[in-house]
């Protein structure tokens, strides 16, 4: 009886342990505030894997967290029991009949709590008691699982394009909208970083820390890091994680989940941190301790054209860059700008005295990288032993090959657009249209001209790769209509056998070249896309490289100040 006394006492105690524990655990964290946001921007560009990126992020963070501080806004904002903008999630899915056929369908993005990302309702957030009254002594965790884009309408024409990038933010008005040609429509989709360093100056929280996939996410490093007196300078409140450099998209973000093409930065980072699987939801592994440690992992596992990257790096970047310029002047007594130069392009020569965890730490993180490049591309492995300025010369080498490419498919898209305008619409509005021997159905005349006729005549229709977003506006506000689907398919079909029963040998003529060009197009596209990733796999190693060189020279020359922010930064991280 003693025993069972014993041990009933045992595990009360244990019980009691587990829960005082947990009351630990929830008070840590009480006064951290979270917020997930993924924009999305349009029914027509919110794709699948946002939505599950950014669900799996939240129900993960309202376990990680006390509940009431994890904040969502996600697409239209819909919720279980409010659907104020349905079908705002785009999906691919296998057709019954053939499996490498896929069918696109809108579908209701919901999410506990959520809340549409617009900008009103996201200034509002930062602009709320919780935020602006914030602890001292409590972080700020910002979480994007959104698009994002350079600035469209920069006031000076001559500046970095890539010094105020943005958020994608939903912003949808029907019937079309296109939020990237029009300036007005473009401030309201876009959280621009000088917009978001505004909101969060006056934010009293010890860090910011954020953890961003969007595509080029880097440029919001730029919160903490600007130059002062031509040398880089670091916010040390502030600081995170990105998928890409400031001047590069990111991969994945697609509809297809299923899909080969859905791999990268965005789904490694995500996995790691929570635990769980994107896709399925189903837990893999433990949640990584940290951010930082999350962001590790992902770039040893992610194999796309990301280049991860964490403030501190973006931060010993601009040193690198600096190193490397005729304009560097030395700040330090006892090094002038020959040796300081000549240190940085000559690094691997001191690396063994380089005595830093962190920079070990980060040199195991670039090597694993490195590692798993090569045996993808064998070819890395030479490349990995060049200086850095044969790395350089290479990797412009590559782009100015990539972009000769790019022009390439630029003709190719030119050429479609002058059918598709000049011809096929033309030619097909005035048979759809006539009164007699009316080759469509009603639904099909309807769609014709709500669809196809008006985003030609609002002259919204000038590029290949904008017929899908427009396609699936529509297709949001007709719910999928299968009809509505069956012809868009077809319609080359039935536009081509409707000129050859009607001698319309323009016509005929001009569908089949549409098929043909958009044939190359599309081996074009995936073409460029293989040696993009290839260029990118050797620009991280270049990338990564020049990190080491700068934290190498920075440590050997014992900049004081430049050391002191990299410290600050490098502290900031590990409180993620």
């Amino acid at each position: 009886m003693k025993r069972i006394k014993t041990t009933i006492h045992g595990m009360k105690m244990k019980i009691i342990l587990s829960i005082l524990i947990a009351l630990h655990a929830t008070s840590t964290y009480a006064g951290q505030q979270v917020l997930v946001l993924s924009g999305g921007d349009n029914p027509g560009l919110n794709h699948y894997t946002q939505y599950l990126q950014t669900k799996t992020l939240y129900e993960h963070l309202i376990t990680r967290f006390n509940p009431e501080t994890v904040s969502i806004y996600f697409g239209g904002g819909n919720t279980p029991t409010t659907q104020p903008s349905p079908f705002d999630v785009h999906k691919l899915i296998n057709t019954k009949d053939n499996q490498q056929n896929k069918e696109d369908v809108m579908f209701t993005g919901i999410i506990a709590n959520n809340q549409q990302a617009n900008k009103y309702n996201v200034d509002a957030f930062f602009l709320s008691s919780k935020i602006q009254q914030i602890n001292p002594g409590d972080n700020l965790f910002l979480f994007v699982s959104d698009h994002g884009m350079p600035h469209g309408f920069l006031e000076d024409k001559n500046t970095n394009p890539y010094s105020n990038n943005c958020i994608d933010l939903w912003h949808y008005q029907k019937p079309f909208i296109n939020n990237f040609t029009n300036a007005k429509n473009f401030s309201k989709a876009c959280l621009s970083k000088n917009e978001l360093s505004s909101l969060l100056t006056l934010i009293p929280s010890q860090h910011v820390i954020f953890a961003m996939s969007q595509c080029y996410s880097g440029g919001f490093h730029q919160l903490s890091v600007t130059t002062q007196d031509g040398y880089p300078v670091a916010n040390t409140k502030i600081c995170g994680f990105t998928s890409s450099t400031d001047d590069h998209y990111a991969s994945g973000c697609t509809a297809d989940a299923n899909g080969a093409t859905y791999q990268g930065y965005e789904r490694s980072f995500t996995e790691w941190y929570t635990g769980h699987g994107v896709i399925d939801g189903k837990k893999i592994r433990e949640p990584a301790k940290s951010m930082l440690v999350a962001h590790q992992n992902a770039i040893i596992e992610d194999m796309t054209v990301d280049i991860p990257l964490s403030t501190s790096d973006y931060y010993l970047l601009q040193w690198a860059k600096l190193f490397a310029s005729k304009q560097f002047k030395s700040r330090t007594k006892h090094y002038d700008n020959n040796m300081i130069q000549s240190i940085y392009l000559n690094y691997k020569k001191r690396l063994p005295s380089s005595n830093n965890d962190a920079l070990y730490q980060f040199i195991h993180v670039a090597r694993a990288s490195e590692d798993k490049i090569v045996q993808l591309m064998p070819e890395a492995r030479e490349f990995a032993s060049l200086s850095l300025t044969k790395q350089k010369q290479k990797i412009s080498s590559l782009e100015k090959q990539l972009e000769q490419q790019g022009n390439e498919l630029q003709d190719v898209w030119e050429g479609m657009m002058n059918l598709t305008l000049n011809v096929i619409m033309p030619s097909w509005e005035k048979a759809v249209n006539q009164s007699k021997s009316q080759p469509l159905n009603e639904k099909q005349q309807t769609f014709e001209k709500e669809f196809y006729q008006t985003i030609v005549k609002l002259n919204l229709y000038q590029h290949p790769y904008q017929f899908e977003m427009y396609y699936l506006q529509y297709l949001s506000e007709k719910q999928n209509d299968p009809d509505l689907v069956d012809y868009q398919k077809n319609r080359n079909a039935i536009i081509y056998e409707w000129a050859r029963a009607h001698n319309k040998d323009p016509l005929a003529n001009a569908i089949k070249n549409w098929e043909k060009l958009n044939k190359k197009q599309l081996s074009l596209t995936e073409h460029i896309a293989e040696e993009e990733k290839k260029k990118q796999w050797l620009k991280r190693i270049f990338t990564y490289n020049q990190i080491i060189a700068s934290w190498v020279t920075l440590l050997t020359i014992h900049d004081e100040k430049a050391l002191a922010d990299l410290e600050g930064l490098l502290k900031c991280q590990n409180a993620s």
